[in-house]
């Protein structure tokens, strides 16, 4: 991933994420990177879920957060979507993901 990464960075690319599936997703800025691992989750509809994933990217740049914090975002956008029957889970809000994000920190001390 650091490779893929890498060449990505060398032709001007500032932030590169790659979704890995169940295996989570890799971020990178050129200086700091890592692998979001995914949440183990019972997937009900994936359709939607990239859209969902860049949506939150897209929050994650308007807000200014780090590359971490950014795949950290939007792989939890991602996660409502796929839980969700629908194609655009009802359910999702920012305040929802800050939640899902504060639980998972909580579940890992």
């Amino acid at each position: 991933m650091n490779e893929a990464a890498s060449r990505f960075h060398q032709k001007g690319v500032k932030l590169v994420f790659i979704t890995l599936g169940e295996k989570g997703t890799y971020y990178s800025d050129g200086e700091t990177f890592g692998l979001i691992k995914a949440k183990n989750i019972a997937m009900k509809n994936a359709t939607g879920a990239g859209d969902a994933f860049a949506a939150g990217l897209a929050f994650g740049i308007v807000k200014d957060f780090s590359v971490k914090d950014m795949a950290i975002f939007a792989s939890k956008c991602a996660e409502q979507t796929i839980i969700s029957e629908s194609t655009i889970s009802r359910n999702i809000s920012e305040s929802l993901i800050y939640r899902e994000i504060e639980d998972d920190k909580n579940q890992s001390d």
